[in-house]
């Protein structure tokens, strides 16, 4: 299961903290700032892979400090973020090739 959140900037590290503690922590966990990803919405995307459990959790958590994204919204942040690790492994292979 995997949820996106948008985190506005104040929230950050109180997201940050949210995503510290179990069953949370043992997830797949990814923060990226909004321009890395090339989007106009201020903030951090935070998006979190992992069991329905620990994403129920980080839902439940992260009510008041930032926005469940969902539809398309979400699909366009799950692509961005893909391809942005694509683009890493890519120059990892070609250092390592």
């Amino acid at each position: 299961m995997q949820v996106v959140f948008l985190v506005e900037r104040e929230n950050l590290n109180k997201a940050k903290d949210v995503t510290s503690e179990e069953p949370i922590v043992r997830q797949s966990i990814t923060f990226r700032d909004n321009k890395a990803l090339g989007l106009e919405k201020e903030g951090d995307y935070l998006m979190v892979d992992g069991t329905e459990e620990a994403c129920k959790e980080a839902q439940e958590k992260l009510k008041d400090l930032a926005e469940e994204l969902e539809g398309e919204e979400k699909e366009t942040v799950l692509t961005k973020m893909k391809e942005m690790e694509d683009s890493a492994l890519e120059g990892f292979g070609g250092i390592f090739g």
